[in-house]
């Protein structure tokens, strides 16, 4: 996600959305009788996104897709991720709801897919098996539910560890290949007088990123799809507790700046690309700023593997976002050749060149399209696969205690065990509720 989703109350409010092709476009790319049938139109998209480094790419798809449809009027809204959330509840419990709308996928995308709220749209997917084979599996998948599919994937994200390479260089570090190395690697950075780790969880969502990698790794996949799932989980596998005891252990270790509560994950970033340490855990949307501040004095790895445990030891973590169609549409056919021109290849690749960033469409990302150290990172969410932040894979109430724990953590208020009691019991109570 996008920072993941925090818990912000005030509102910013922007133009603009969406997507296009060539005017000469073919029908399984957008275009078809469903957007030429004469009859004027407006469709309502709400997205994410209002940041102006972004719009630019989003004013001028909208302007051609308008003109290569011109019985089609897009009345767009972009709203930030951190009142996204609340934006959302107000639209969904009145008359006016968008056409087409952003989310992320698995339990976000399923509370809407639960309350009937948004379409399914597979059919228009199986019925044009070009776009469907068009997008990366895994980012498709975040949007199926008990056997269909709900949603239509833009961008597939993942975090990776950044690192200096002047720093790496100079004390002869060499990329890890697993946890154990990962860790002496830390431990030479800390006698050396680096800070191995650039960290800051002011911002509560900061910590779930670890947390989630943490969790994949130590606990096997059937137990964790089991606890995630708010019908069915219990929580009470030990491998929660000792992921949470390795979290804090990069603390403890002194292998993260002091003060990580009172650090903003921007003042992090800040100080990782000033050089005042050796590695970052980012966000591949941040990946630009390491381009503009940086230069190619950066590379990335995905989190090393802990051999001999009992997760999922390859895949990274990360997430697709997208757009729903809304069940309430009275144009869903127009809102579905809409979503085929936004996920378009050669929209894609625009998106990719103009706002660096993930595409959820397969072959989008290339030497032509981004610079090297995102096509490597793309190519690893494709080789690894992707599992999504926990923060959209479980239970807001849960989330909550995961966010709120996590200083309390670092600070010694709280036991790992402290934590993981709360979650058992909030997961009881969530499961009284549904």
């Amino acid at each position: 996600m996008n920072k993941t989703i925090s818990l912000a109350t005030t509102a910013t409010l922007c133009l603009a959305l969406t997507m296009t092709a060539c005017s000469n476009s073919k029908s399984d790319e957008g275009g078809g009788k469903a957007a030429g049938d004469g009859k004027q139109i407006t469709l309502k998209v709400l997205r994410s996104w209002p940041q102006p480094v972004y719009s630019g790419y989003f004013d001028e798809v909208i302007k051609e897709y308008e003109q290569t449809h011109p019985n089609i009027k897009i009345q767009a809204e972009a709203i930030y991720d951190e009142t996204l959330k609340d934006k959302m509840k107000v639209i969904l419990g009145g008359s006016d709801v968008p056409d087409i709308f952003f989310s992320w996928g698995s339990e976000y995308a399923q509370k809407y897919i639960r309350a009937g709220v948004v379409k399914d749209v597979s059919s228009y997917l199986e019925n044009d098996p070009a776009w469907k084979n068009s997008f990366i599996p895994s980012a498709l998948k975040s949007y199926q539910y008990e056997g269909k599919t709900y949603g239509v994937p833009l961008r597939l994200l993942g975090k990776f560890f950044v690192y200096n390479k002047e720093i790496f260089a100079k004390h002869h570090l060499q990329e890890p290949k697993t946890y154990d190395e990962f860790m002496k690697l830390c431990e030479t950075l800390k006698n050396a007088g680096v800070t191995p780790i650039a960290y800051g969880q002011q911002d509560i969502w900061a910590s779930i990123h670890y947390e989630t990698a943490f969790n994949l790794m130590m606990v096997n996949p059937e137990v964790r799809a089991k606890d995630y799932n708010y019908k069915t989980g219990e929580w009470t596998n030990p491998g929660y507790v000792d992921a949470l005891k390795k979290f804090k252990e990069l603390q403890d270790k002194g292998y993260f700046n002091s003060n990580v509560n009172t650090t903003p994950a921007d003042m992090a970033l800040q100080s990782f690309l000033a050089g005042k340490s050796a590695m970052y855990y980012s966000y591949s949307e941040e990946f630009p700023q390491m381009v503009e501040a940086m230069g190619d004095n950066w590379d990335v790895f995905p989190m090393p593997p802990m051999e001999g445990e009992d997760g999922d030891l390859k895949s990274i973590v990360g997430g697709a976002d997208g757009f729903v169609v809304s069940s309430e549409s009275k144009h869903p056919d127009e809102a579905i050749d809409f979503l085929k021109f936004l996920t378009s290849k050669a929209n894609a690749e625009k998106m990719v060149k103009m706002n660096t960033w993930q595409s959820s469409v397969i072959g989008a990302v290339n030497k032509d399209t981004s610079f090297p150290q995102n096509v490597k990172a793309m190519q690893l969410l494709l080789d690894h696969g992707v599992n999504e932040w926990l923060d959209v894979q479980i239970n807001s109430k849960l989330v909550d205690v995961y966010w709120t724990s996590a200083a309390p953590l670092m600070e010694g208020f709280k036991s790992p065990e402290d934590i993981m009691k709360e979650v058992q019991q909030v997961a009881k109570e969530v499961k009284e509720l549904k």
